[in-house]
């Protein structure tokens, strides 16, 4: 059977309705349940979308280039048509006649990827290219909606996006009895704004180190230190309508601390913590679909263990790094073989006590870990595993002065960033590292006054956004984001006029600064006019009849004019397209008129007479 694919390249909002159709490419039989599918990409991250006529569970890959799909049973494996391990994989559950999505995070800007799927008999298979992240120049910190959005006091601040690209937020509110909320920032609004996820505060009692995730069919997850549960750990789930619990709540052993929430290809939930039923050491534990289970030994740990950081690595096997007390108070991860847990590297590999440990995989799959280090004067250290050892990426001690709360993700493009908040002037800082050195982001301090535990996390375009508690504003949530001038307004139109040219357009993305005007200027001439937001249309006057014009738009943000739109279609004003404007009637023109209305009435007026 021949092979189809169809490639979709664009950004994260234009890929959205125009997807990529896949085509069957091997079937058993008459058998054709898989009907298709579909690829959303955006510059870090590519949304997979199936249809099936029956039932089944599904299995996809993501693969490296333009290249041909395994076979149905390699592609449950996750491998290649090769057999080897594929770049990704992942598994959903497909319901009859209904869309399946699964959000693939983690990918590189600007590459060509092919998608394969799998109910066990068909397989479908589509390519794509994802987007350019986005990048400014100069980058500038500008506040997402309101600066303190949280009604009241908030601390545990953790970051994530959904798939659709906003920003959710889960905090301990102190303005709900220091439960759990999560808020959302709803772009689509008038004027945009932070809202609730279901209900503010909807854990059952005082809750701590929240840690929030989504799966990969988009449905966020928060995990906590339950105080309505002794402090043991719960996970919710949003269900569209409400929060509800996961499992049975309190479902540790102990009380449990440093909770970090992670999802398998699978999209089964993992919850690493600090285990107080077992002498504060690290435990990981797995949702199967109906209980709570242990991810090998629970208590794995030397010793006590704090600061846990849960990621899965490309492969499906979960990593967590930590502070180990067992070896000194250093940094320590450990890996998950599928059968007991074991040392990546050497246990306790920096140099000297860590803290705040952080842990992230790069797109290639290498794993690296961020942490304060005692051993340089406790600045941020960054380190990667090389397949054998733990090396410093870009030295030891990379911030400026000592650091706490470290946050590392990684951009499209494969750069690490870390944000930390710096202990001198108690702000948030983010570095980036280019491959010889760490550089700071727009900036060196994020944050007008104190901010405390920054949590950093990249949109699906690229864009680097980080949470924070504000002192500045009464210790309450501020999300901050990289922006820059306004993207250039699209679809510009032309309608020529009698020495005029009514110019419309379609305002580009504002790039986190709101746009205050559009400028259109007529080419010959100069001739502008300006119009202000939410307006997408002004006229330029004053142009010669005859003479053929183009028009370019460009928008102005607090950070300064974009580029010039792409120039409309040429257009001639004339006498014959139309007026100028209303007109008006010389003093000749109403002197006719009234003439004309008198003998109209005269005439009216006798035909009356003649009738009676």
């Amino acid at each position: 059977m021949p092979c189809f694919c169809f490639h979709r390249c664009g950004s994260w909002r234009s890929a959205l309705p125009a997807i990529a159709l896949g085509f069957a490419l091997f079937s058993g039989s008459a058998h054709a349940a898989l009907s298709s599918l579909s690829t959303a990409p955006s510059a870090g991250t590519v949304t997979i979308t199936l249809r099936s006529s029956t039932n089944a569970n599904g299995s996809l890959t993501v693969l490296q280039g333009l290249v041909a799909c395994g076979n149905a049973s390699q592609t449950q494996a996750g491998q290649d048509n090769a057999g080897a391990a594929a770049y990704r994989n992942g598994s959903l559950t497909l319901v009859a006649g209904m869309d399946a999505q699964y959000t693939v995070r983690n990918v590189v800007q600007s590459s060509s990827y092919t998608a394969c799927a799998t109910d066990g008999v068909d397989t479908l298979r589509a390519t794509f290219i994802t987007a350019a992240m986005k990048s400014f120049s100069p980058a500038t910190w500008k506040p997402v909606g309101s600066v303190g959005f949280s009604v009241g006091t908030a601390t545990f601040q953790s970051l994530s996006f959904s798939p659709d690209g906003e920003p959710y937020v889960a905090y301990q509110d102190s303005a709900n009895g220091d439960r759990t909320s999560v808020m959302r920032f709803n772009s689509a609004a008038v004027p945009p704004a932070w809202v609730n996820v279901g209900t503010a505060g909807f854990s059952s009692a005082i809750a701590r180190d929240q840690s929030l995730a989504f799966a990969p069919d988009g449905t966020p997850y928060v995990a906590y230190s339950d105080g309505g549960s002794s402090y043991f750990t719960t996970v919710m789930r949003y269900n569209g309508a409400a929060w509800i619990t996961v499992g049975n709540a309190g479902f540790s052993a102990g009380e449990a601390y440093y909770q970090s929430l992670a999802f398998a290809p699978d999209g089964s939930p993992y919850v690493a913590y600090a285990d107080g039923g077992a002498g504060f050491k690290l435990t990981v534990m797995r949702y199967n679909g109906t209980a709570w289970v242990n991810v090998g030994s629970p208590a794995f740990s030397a010793g006590a263990a704090y600061f846990q950081s849960l990621a899965f690595a490309p492969d499906g096997s979960p990593y967590v790094a930590y502070e180990d007390e067992g070896n000194g108070k250093t940094t320590s991860v450990m890996r998950y073989d599928g059968a007991a847990w074991a040392a990546v590297g050497s246990p306790g590999f920096s140099a000297g006590e860590a803290y705040y440990q952080s842990l992230s995989f790069a797109p290639d799959g290498t794993p690296y870990v961020a942490y304060q280090d005692s051993n340089s004067g406790f600045k941020t250290t960054v380190k990667q595993f090389d397949g054998a050892i733990w090396t410093d990426v870009g030295g030891a001690g990379v911030s400026s002065g000592p650091t706490t709360t470290q946050s590392l993700a990684f951009a499209p493009d494969g750069a690490p960033y870390v944000a930390y908040q710096d202990s001198t002037a108690s702000k948030p800082t983010v570095l980036r590292f280019n491959g010889t050195a760490w550089l700071t982001i727009g900036g060196a301090e994020i944050a007008a006054s104190k901010a405390y535990a920054p949590s950093l996390s990249f949109s699906p375009e690229g864009i680097p956004f980080v949470a924070y508690q504000d002192e500045t504003v009464g210790f309450k949530t501020t999300v901050v984001r990289v922006a820059g001038v306004a993207s250039a307004p699209t679809a510009v139109t032309a309608v020529a006029g009698n020495g005029q040219v009514t110019v419309r357009f379609a305002p580009g993305n504002n790039n986190g600064s709101a746009v205050t005007s559009y400028t259109v200027t007529a080419v010959p001439g100069g001739a502008t006019c300006t119009a202000a937001p939410p307006a997408t249309a002004c006229t330029v006057t004053g142009l010669s009849n005859g003479t053929a014009y183009t028009f370019r738009v460009v928008a102005t943000n607090t950070l300064g004019a974009s580029a010039a739109s792409a120039a409309s279609s040429p257009v001639a004003p004339s006498l014959a397209a139309g007026p100028a404007s209303i007109p008006t009637l010389s003093a000749w023109g109403l002197a006719l008129t009234s003439a004309l209305v008198a003998l109209l009435a005269g005439t009216r007026f006798k035909r009356r007479r003649r009738r009676a």
